[in-house]
């Protein structure tokens, strides 16, 4: 079932579950971190700053450091406790979405005290520049397209003249117009 609610709740600092975390716990990280996959904890207890460390960290030309969001499943005493109307869920587990902001200095003490579950996902999103690069790369390619034949004619036709025995053959490329008259 998803989220019904459109807000992402910045975890508590004080953020404990009571749950203690097993050596042979794991969690998943994707989007714009240094590795995306499946991680082992390695260790008791590890940190989100830690988690988001195993990872290789952000991706420093693709990550948006504002939006680093962890997905997790809280107790209902939990999500109350966060302002969360659990009333639309079944079940014991709420999904819980927290938002960290790495650009804040404040955000990597947190993540240092907020301790990792098994199971938890890390997302890290996209920064908006990415989006612009990945169309510009699209407007990119349309024009290679249209321009790659017209390249392969004028190179065809420089071999073939320069094959006949022409002393010279000079080719130019033709000046932009820039719309002011002379």
């Amino acid at each position: 079932m998803p989220l019904p609610c459109h807000r992402s709740y910045p975890p508590s600092e004080n953020h404990t579950s009571g749950r203690t975390t097993s050596k042979g716990a794991d969690h998943v990280a994707f989007g714009a971190a240094g590795n995306q996959g499946q991680f082992k904890f390695d260790a008791w207890r590890i940190s989100l700053a830690e988690a988001i460390g195993k990872v290789g960290g952000l991706s420093d030309g693709q990550a948006d450091p504002g939006s680093v969001f962890l997905y997790r499943g809280e107790t209902r005493e939990v999500a109350r406790q966060l302002g969360i109307d659990v009333t639309p869920f079944e079940g014991p587990i709420i999904p819980v979405i927290y938002l960290v902001n790495l650009r804040d200095p404040g955000g990597y003490f947190l993540t240092q005290s907020f301790e990792m579950r098994n199971k938890d996902v890390v997302f890290v999103s996209n920064a908006t520049s990415v989006e612009t690069t990945k169309f510009l790369n699209f407007l990119r390619t349309i024009m290679a397209t249209a321009n790659d034949p017209v390249l392969y004619a004028t190179n065809a036709y420089a071999l073939k003249a320069a094959i006949n025995g022409a002393t010279s053959t000079i080719i130019t490329t033709p000046t932009p117009i820039t719309g002011t008259a002379p």
